[in-house]
């Protein structure tokens, strides 16, 4: 075959010709319409992994859907979503700015400083505490080191908004402004004098430093602290230093208020390594409670998650729980379970520690430990036991009334509480030393859990007087006979505390929240209505502040104005900066009675000053505490969300204010308590104003703004088949 063939070129093809439409039919179909494209979502930034991927990245926030589709870790550069980038390097840039700025004040002040001061800021920075805060610390006077100052050597935190003590709580029947620490806070000549005399009074020449100087800045002065070796106890760690000084956090700042064993037995056995008194257990639940104590942990309030100190114990502590807790009925188990739900409850997480306390109550009904000790011979064993006991009634008790249910325990402990003046041994105390006062002292801890344990039995019938029907909903209104006779309890009680818890001397942070506590259900009880359908059955409280003098000592505004007198001698002299998880429910009842007087003052600048004075005072408290448990930081957010846009900028203006937290999400799946932030009073739905059902509507009404915002960003873009393919799949 020739090689012509291959190179023929094949004849063109006859082109077909279009079939020809049947009857009835258009010769030309009409076309479909093309789908409407997807609109798609402007973002200001992508989150890092997206950015690296070259991805789309819809911007949600904490985590995109396409992180979230991948299982990867998402993480912005930007604090906001309106932040863009070059804003964020700007900020940052700024950061680093200001850190070189604190820095070289701090050097400064150190030059400046004798040895023994510079030691105490150095201490300071040890433990823990950020540059900016030591600075702010020593310029409002809240370092030891000013204490040396001449010649006014004494120091006082100065109010947010108005530096002076609110006028209308300046009366001559108000016993608190007696207090030495009153005193010692105001600076005319005469009461200079008397301060400075030769001859001081007795109790403030023995118990100097607690009159002058805040309790933060006291040390316990104990061997066993030094002595301790917690890693023997648990897994989760062995810096047996960082350990002992969360112990020593949780001894100074908690322990006191809320405690659940007695700490000389278990320090002792700790040391010891007794078993019938400490276990891993036990080691592993009081850390993850000190945990939020301790101000040298960063993110302590966050107990979810997985990088903080506080996460490990309280994971370890579940685990070792769940192993042990059907199968160990002891005492150290018991003291764990009930740490167990005092921690849970002071995150917000209450309704998930309930299990705790129920079965903690059942482990000690099992052990017969309410009915009476008398049978057990070993004297340290019964020691251990009736304290336990009294333990469990008082938290039980503040679980019932503070949260309108019912108490699980109906009647106090069978055993008898020793005199705290003849038996002062059995309740332990703690022997305190401030940095310029060499010598130490003793604060003896007997006649404040006394105290505590007669007020708790008071409340636990007042809480099944209001919540102990099972068959009604919400609480029952008491009888004008049950009010009188409740107050009449209640005023027995004060009249009978002894000297030295006395409104003219208290000084350390438990003394000033027991009389909170007193006010503050003083008040609560001038707030309901009775079965007769008309207020407590005390004096009707006036409106104006100026009317507070001639009120009544039993009447609710009287209450409410001695409350914000404790609470703001409280902050003059100790601050609100350090852990204190029980002003929680003191500062949230002050912030809510401001609120409501604010709406009132209209047309009155004193009482709008006075009102703004509180509210601000409040949240700033509130906002501080937040640094250390969860649940005073929701309820800061929760508070400062009823904020009007003047008073927001007022707080603003005269708080420590970062604008970073405020557009931190409230995550509500981290907020389960049932704890009624908004009820001032006790008629109102517990569950509607529980923290949990408001966390819930700030969650959902700050998802529809954000959803509105971002439907305002929509803008109608020529989109490729895979990003449209990549929208439809996450």
């Amino acid at each position: 075959m020739s090689s012509d063939t291959s190179d023929e070129v094949p004849a063109a093809l006859r082109s077909l010709a279009m079939a020809a439409p049947r009857p009835g039919q258009p010769m030309h179909p009409p076309s479909r319409p093309l789908p409407p494209r997807r609109a798609r979502i402007g973002i200001t930034v992508a989150c890092e992994p997206c950015r690296k991927r070259k991805s789309r990245c819809n911007g949600q926030r904490p985590k995109c859907a396409s992180c979230i589709h991948r299982g990867l870790h998402c993480q912005y550069v930007s604090a906001t979503a309106s932040e863009t980038n070059s804003e964020a390097l700007k900020r940052k840039v700024t950061e680093m700015q200001q850190t070189i700025e604190d820095h070289e004040r701090l050097y400064a002040a150190l030059r400046n400083m004798s040895e023994q001061d510079s030691h105490a800021v150095l201490d300071k920075l040890r433990l823990g505490a950020d540059v900016s805060t030591v600075l702010r610390q020593i310029k409002e006077g809240d370092l030891l080191l000013q204490l040396s100052l001449v010649p006014e050597s004494r120091r006082r935190y100065e109010f947010p908004y108005s530096a002076n003590m609110p006028a209308y709580l300046q009366t001559p029947d108000n016993p608190y402004l007696r207090s030495p620490i009153h005193g010692f806070t105001i600076n005319d000549e005469s009461t200079l004098g008397q301060l400075t005399s030769p001859r001081p009074d007795d109790r403030i020449h023995r118990y100097h430093g607690m009159y002058v100087q805040p309790y933060h800045s006291a040390i316990i002065i104990d061997d066993r602290l030094a002595e301790i070796e917690l890693s023997r106890w648990t897994s989760v760690t062995a810096d047996n230093r960082l350990m002992r000084k969360m112990l020593h956090a949780y001894l100074l700042h908690e322990y006191p208020t809320f405690p659940a064993l007695n700490k000389d037995i278990f320090l002792q056995a700790a040391i010891d390594n007794d078993k019938r008194f400490c276990s891993p257990l036990l080691v592993n639940a009081l850390l993850a409670e000190a945990s939020h104590c301790f101000i040298g942990l960063p993110h302590r309030e966050q107990f979810w998650n997985p990088k903080t100190v506080g996460y490990s114990f309280l994971a370890e502590a579940k685990r070792l729980w769940e192993l042990q807790a059907d199968t160990t009925l002891d005492l150290p188990t018991l003291q764990a379970t009930l740490i167990l739900h005092i921690t849970y409850s002071m995150h917000g997480m209450d309704k998930i520690g309930f299990p705790y306390l129920v079965r903690a109550v059942t482990m000690a009904k099992q052990l017969r430990l309410l009915d009476g000790n008398k049978h057990i011979r070993s004297t340290r064993l019964r020691h251990a036991r009736d304290f336990t006991a009294w333990c469990l009634f008082n938290w039980q008790t503040l679980m019932g009334y503070y949260y309108f249910r019912a108490p699980i325990i109906k009647t106090p402990p069978a055993s008898t509480l020793p005199d705290p003046d003849r038996h002062p041994s059995w309740y332990g105390g703690l022997v305190l030393r401030y940095s310029l006062n060499p010598t130490s002292f003793l604060s003896p801890l007997g006649h404040m859990f006394s105290a505590v344990s007669r007020l708790r039995v008071i409340i636990n019938d007042l809480a099944i007087l209001q919540f102990g029907n099972k068959n009604s909903q919400g609480p029952q209104y008491l009888t004008s006979e049950s009010v009188r006779q409740i107050l009449s309890r209640l005023e027995f009680w004060y009249t009978s505390l002894p000297p030295s818890l006395g409104p003219d001397n208290i000084a350390l942070p438990w003394h000033f929240k027991l009389h909170m506590e007193y006010q503050a259900l003083v008040f609560a009880l001038t707030q309901i209505r009775t079965v007769e359908g008309i207020p407590s059955p005390v004096s009707p409280a006036p409106t104006g502040e100026e009317d507070v003098a001639k009120t009544a000592p039993g009447s609710g505004l009287s209450a409410l104005g001695r409350l914000e007198t404790v609470a703001r001698l409280y902050f003059i002299r100790h601050s609100f900066e350090f852990c204190d998880a029980f002003l929680l429910l003191f500062l949230s009842t002050l912030g809510m009675a401001a609120l409501e007087r604010l709406h009132g003052s209209a047309g009155n600048p004193d009482m709008l000053k006075s009102a703004r004075s509180t509210l601000v005072l409040s949240i700033k408290g509130l906002r501080d505490q937040g640094q250390h448990i969860h649940m005073a930081a929701a309820t800061y957010r929760l508070l400062c969300d009823r904020l009007s846009p003047d008073e927001m900028s007022v707080v603003r203006g005269h708080a420590q204010w970062n604008p970073v937290d405020e557009n931190k999400p409230l995550v509500a799946h981290h907020i389960q308590s049932e704890w009624p932030l908004a009820i001032l009073g006790r008629d109102g739905d517990p569950e509607v104003s529980s923290l949990e059902a408001l966390a819930s509507k700030y969650d959902r009404l700050s998802l529809e703004e954000a959803n509105d915002s971002a439907s305002q960003g929509f803008r109608s873009e020529s989109e490729s088949g895979s990003e449209d393919q990549y929208m439809e799949t996450t």
